[in-house]
């Protein structure tokens, strides 16, 4: 089962498709309460401007009620299947190098 959580796994490419078609607000509401990790994974793959008008959304995004945050999360992750369906990304996790040794 995929999970919002899941998200911050996925490569870098994957990231940015979803950010092309996701609703950034909507992205906001979802981050809500997540750790930075979240949001850093995003504002990462975004442009200086792009990020900096997310970090507004993030912003408003704070007073975001529980339901809210979890429809949100429930939306993107739906994107994310339905894009993955359409082979526009792809939701296999981000591969961790080994350390040599």
């Amino acid at each position: 089962m995929f999970t919002f959580a899941d998200l911050v796994k996925i490569t870098k490419p994957a990231i940015q498709a979803l950010l092309q078609d996701c609703d950034k607000a909507r992205l906001a509401a979802a981050l809500k309460g997540s750790d930075d990790t979240g949001p850093q994974v995003f504002l990462d793959n975004m442009s200086e401007r792009q990020a900096k008008m997310f970090r507004e959304e993030l912003e408003s995004a704070a007073n975001a009620r529980k339901n809210e945050v979890e429809g949100a999360q429930r939306a993107i992750v739906l994107l994310a299947k339905t894009l993955a369906a359409a082979r526009q990304l792809s939701l296999a996790p981000e591969e961790v190098e080994a350390p040599a040794g």
